[in-house]
């Protein structure tokens, strides 16, 4: 499978991920919208639902109009995201750390494995086809 192949399923993944949080968002928003509209007893109960449903703020937040992610999970997907990558291109392991001292400059220069020959993308060429 092609890197790009790769890339279009993962961003369809997230696109279906985000679409799901929001959904979730919606339902938990709803019932503490519920909790101020209806203005029921406030039973142990009714307590316990409300504090479940503000743990949405954990995942996402609201400014009322649009749902934003918190910094420290943006920056967790970003080192997943690395780790994905570091993973594919064989990085380090089959690359040469003083050449390409970090996982940037491997992908900058990445079409094949130089040391197990897989190529990566549509467009590599394995040694043997040079």
């Amino acid at each position: 499978m092609t890197i790009e192949k790769q890339l279009a399923e993962a961003n369809a993944k997230i696109e279906r991920l985000i679409s799901d949080c929001k959904r979730l968002w919606g339902m938990l928003d709803s019932i503490d919208t519920a909790g101020d509209l209806f203005k029921p007893e406030i039973t142990r109960y009714f307590k316990h639902v409300n504090d479940k449903a503000e743990l949405r703020h954990e995942i996402m937040t609201s400014d009322g109009y649009e749902l934003t992610y918190p910094e420290s999970l943006n920056q967790s997907l970003a080192l997943h995201d690395a780790d994905v990558i570091a993973k594919f291109i064989h990085y380090p392991e089959c690359w040469d750390t003083m050449a390409y001292p970090d996982l940037d400059s491997a992908i900058e220069e990445f079409s094949h494995c130089n040391t197990c020959n897989q190529s990566f993308g549509s467009n590599s060429v394995k040694e043997g086809d040079k």
